[in-house]
Order: C-alpha cells, then sequence, then structure tokens
C-alpha cells in the first residue's frame, strides 16, 4: 500500500514578496544559534521536533 500525500500549498516559482538582505541575514543568524542550543529539556525537544514533522510532512 502507498500514501501519497496532497501539497498543502501549490508550487510556486520562489517568494512572492522580495525578502530584504538584513531581514534573510538575521533569519538566518537566528536559525544557526538554535540549532546550536543544547540546553533545552528532552521533552521540549521533542515537541519541536513533532511540530517540525507536522510543518513539514514528513513525521520522521
Amino acid at each position: 500500500m502507498t500514501f501519497v500525500r496532497d501539497r498543502r500549498l501549490p508550487e510556486s516559482d520562489g517568494p512572492s514578496t522580495p525578502v530584504a538582505p538584513g531581514l534573510s541575514a538575521g533569519i538566518g543568524n537566528y536559525q544557526d544559534v538554535v540549532m546550536r542550543l543544547s540546553n533545552i529539556d528532552p521533552v521540549t525537544t521533542e515537541l519541536v521536533r513533532l511540530r517540525c514533522a507536522r510543518q513539514h510532512q514528513c513525521f520522521t
């Protein structure tokens, strides 16, 4: 049995609105810092992982 998921959003050619270079760099820096955090408890880590899996529909 094969399970196929429907796309949640239509495929696009790129961002519909331009992102300011400073904002893009700031978001990138923020994401880098978050990925290096090591003092978050295991329950919170798992909740975030599950939320991201639901958002991206990967469930791994």
